[in-house]
């Protein structure tokens, strides 16, 4: 139970620091930088403070098999980043947060799909709960919707890659230290924004 509590606190910690990231970005985005500017400034950024940290505490060679699994690994972090980052060029930061938090529903969703886990009456309430929610804090009208799909869209779509990074990075290569692992998956995740925000 006490484990059950703790990686709850860290999934809400993760949430708030996302909840952080949006108002930085908007901030950003006032000032004239553009999402190829912020999310490849995040990313390099990134990398290099996990390499530092890795070089500091956990390196250890891995096989090339583990390092080419991690690299895709870090493919649907770097998705996430640029459609969040650019939905929120287009809707406002704490809508882009509650499009973004449909990672739960979604991640159930994945689960069931690609795992065969069973959906429990508790999970099938929380995400009652959460959609409820998300529909009364988003405040939308089929007017904005059709207006500003383009921004949904994205939202919703780093929902899903979100939903994704927490489906693969539990799974795979599940033996390396975790700081390795995100830096490796890093990689990857700068890889892709790269390519398409250059």
């Amino acid at each position: 139970m006490r484990s059950e509590v703790y990686y709850a606190l860290l999934v809400f910690v993760g949430g708030c620091s996302y909840g952080v990231t949006s108002t930085i970005v908007k901030t950003a985005y006032r000032y004239g930088y553009t999402v190829n500017e912020v999310a490849g400034g995040q990313v390099v950024l990134g990398v290099l403070v996990l390499w530092m940290l890795t070089f500091l505490f956990c390196w250890k060679r891995l096989p090339l098999l583990t390092i080419g699994k991690l690299l895709i690994a870090g493919v649907p972090i770097g998705l996430t980043t640029i459609f969040y980052y650019s939905s929120l060029e287009r809707v406002a930061a704490s809508l882009g947060l509650v499009l973004l938090f449909q990672f739960v529903w979604i991640g159930v969703l994945l689960e069931r799909i690609v795992q065969g886990k069973t959906i429990s009456r508790q999970k099938a309430a929380a995400i009652l709960f959460l959609l409820t929610g998300s529909a009364l804090a988003s405040g939308l009208t089929p007017d904005m919707l059709v207006s500003n799909w383009l921004g949904y869209a994205l939202g919703l779509a780093s929902a899903v890659t979100y939903a994704t990074v927490l489906l693969v990075s539990g799974t795979v290569a599940t033996d390396v230290p975790s700081v390795l692992k995100t830096a490796w998956m890093s990689i990857g995740a700068c890889i892709v924004i790269l390519l398409f925000l250059p």
